[in-house]
């Protein structure tokens, strides 16, 4: 997947062409939550809460209640946004059993098959 700056994201949440996925990282919280914005309007719009919006803090949760938000239809809309924040926390080396296959696996690593054939909402 090729990395963008933040104002080519930015370009694509405003243009509606967006991605299932984007991992959004970097040193400059401005950057990141500029992106995070404009995702945000793209998706759910201008209005307060959305009942197409999760917002999760990885460590807080296991990968496997964040997948399975992402993997849920969006209502009166067309697509969801599931928001993980300080994934790093996820790369502890914590195993959880993933369901789908019975062995365990470690949470980015769950992440990661989400992300090869991610539902397009």
């Amino acid at each position: 997947m090729p990395q963008l700056t933040p104002e080519q994201a930015i370009e694509e949440a405003k243009s509606g062409r967006l991605r299932p996925v984007y991992l959004v990282v970097g040193e400059e919280h401005f950057y990141r939550q500029q992106v995070l914005a404009a995702m945000r309007k793209a998706i759910v719009g201008e209005g307060g809460a959305s009942l197409n919006e999760d917002q999760f803090v990885a460590g807080e949760v296991d990968a496997r209640v964040a997948i399975s938000a992402a993997r849920t239809l969006p209502m009166f809309g067309s697509r969801r946004l599931v928001t993980v924040r300080s994934v790093e926390r996820w790369d502890k080396g914590d195993v959880e059993d993933k369901e789908t296959k019975g062995v365990a696996q470690k949470p980015l690593e769950q992440l990661a098959d989400y992300a090869v054939a991610p539902p397009d909402t």
